[in-house]
């Protein structure tokens, strides 16, 4: 009733979720955030979501898993052992190759800011700005909506985590400047230390942002999207070779091994 939960969005390859142990200690530690008891361990999490693509008999998904409170919150005097509600469903998942050439456009919020730092980083069913980041998207007939803090740093989009190219560096936002510390953004910073590519988290302005030699997303059920355009703000289109498409490649190599 009062945004008093937090989600998991999975994706699944061959029937089987990525980075489960990864999805699971955020899930934790943001339930723990909100005082909400978990109600499995990291296999019992993962059980559900092999029993729920199993059931639905889909191998390529997108899998989210909810838990909140029922009928409780900490407003309404909330009982020290609250029951918990756990949800989940999935859908089927595919991603045109295309866009992984081509590059999707993303459109620059002007009228929405980014949560507040104090919870960005809760992947919390309180969703409303990054719900209406979504039909910016729509509207404007983009892939994704970028959005800024209170600061005016660029920060990321309403599913997906932010990164550009400036000067042979890679850069992406700080988890201080307030954004979701997403797994595959977690993924992807590992790679570049591992292969020596020059990166660093900093704030993101306007300028670096106009100025980009490239810009790609990342995100569970975007991967490592590059970015050909964002509408009114850049536009390059999308190298062969690009750093995204090595990453990308980079990414699933790393995923696999997982058994994903």
């Amino acid at each position: 009733m009062y945004g008093e939960g937090v989600f998991e969005t999975l994706r699944c390859y061959k029937g089987r979720p990525a980075f489960v142990d990864r999805h699971f200690k955020r899930l934790k530690a943001n339930l723990n955030r909100l005082e909400i008891q978990i109600p499995f361990d990291e296999k019992g999490f993962e059980n559900i979501l092999l029993a729920l693509c199993e059931a639905n008999k889909i191998k390529e998904a997108a899998v989210r898993i909810t838990i909140s409170l029922v009928g409780a919150s900490f407003g309404v005097g909330r009982p020290k052992e609250a029951k918990v509600n756990v949800s989940a469903f999935c859908r089927p998942v595919t991603i045109d190759p295309k866009n992984f050439q081509n590059g999707v456009k993303v459109w620059p919020s002007a009228l929405l800011l980014n949560d507040s730092p104090a919870t960005a980083n809760i992947k919390s069913t309180s969703y409303l700005i990054k719900m209406l980041a979504r039909r910016e998207a729509e509207e404007n007939n983009a892939y994704e909506t970028i959005l800024k803090n209170q600061k005016g740093f660029w920060v990321e989009g309403s599913r997906t985590n932010l990164f550009i190219l400036i000067d042979q560096t890679v850069i992406t936002a700080p988890l201080s400047d307030g954004l979701l510390s997403g797994i595959t953004r977690e993924v992807v910073l590992e790679i570049l230390k591992k292969q020596n590519i020059p990166h660093r988290e900093d704030q993101i302005t306007a300028a670096m942002l106009k100025n980009a030699e490239e810009i790609f997303l990342t995100g569970s059920t975007s991967e490592v999207m590059p970015v050909c355009e964002v509408m009114g703000v850049w536009k390059n289109k999308v190298p062969v070779n690009s750093l995204a498409s090595q990453l990308q490649r980079q990414y699933r190599e790393k995923r696999s091994l997982l058994g994903g």
